[in-house]
């Protein structure tokens, strides 16, 4: 089985060793997996970039694919651009719910019109509030003035 996410890449595969002990090979390129695996199963044999990990123990999968996850949604966080201010997101909270929805549901996009934007930051500004986000044609924005 092969794990990929980006610049990620992680093989796991079961071997069968000698006596018929049953093993998992973990072999990966990224420095950060394999401290990850040696605090989640002690047990593990640790090579220069594999851990061996016993088919025996009892968690090996399931801390396997812990580690995995661990890794990919540390990827995912460094690519987010995402970056919200405390008091930007103070004032954005104090805005009714069902009004944040209609602001975020009404923006304009050059590519597609009126759109939804997503994956949204909320910058506070002297005048208001600086909404930044995505919609499916590239970056939108919006800006909310204070009352």
């Amino acid at each position: 089985m092969i794990i990929k996410c980006q610049h990620i890449k992680v093989t796991v595969s079961i071997s069968h060793l000698l006596h018929k002990k049953t093993i998992f090979l973990f072999t990966t390129d990224d420095k950060r997996v394999l401290p990850l695996i040696k605090d989640l199963i002690p047990s593990a044999f640790m090579g220069k970039s594999c851990a061996r990990i016993k088919y025996s123990h009892e968690y090996a999968i399931e801390e396997l694919m812990d580690v995995c996850k661990e890794i990919v949604d540390d990827h995912n966080r460094k690519r987010s651009s995402v970056i919200t201010d405390m008091t930007g997101l103070k004032k954005w909270s104090s805005i009714p719910s069902k009004t944040q929805q209609v602001l975020l549901n009404n923006v304009f996009c050059s590519t597609c019109g009126v759109t939804t934007m997503v994956n949204y930051s909320v910058q506070n500004d002297r005048l208001g509030l600086a909404l930044k986000g995505k919609c499916c044609g590239g970056n939108v924005a919006r800006f909310i003035e204070n009352e």
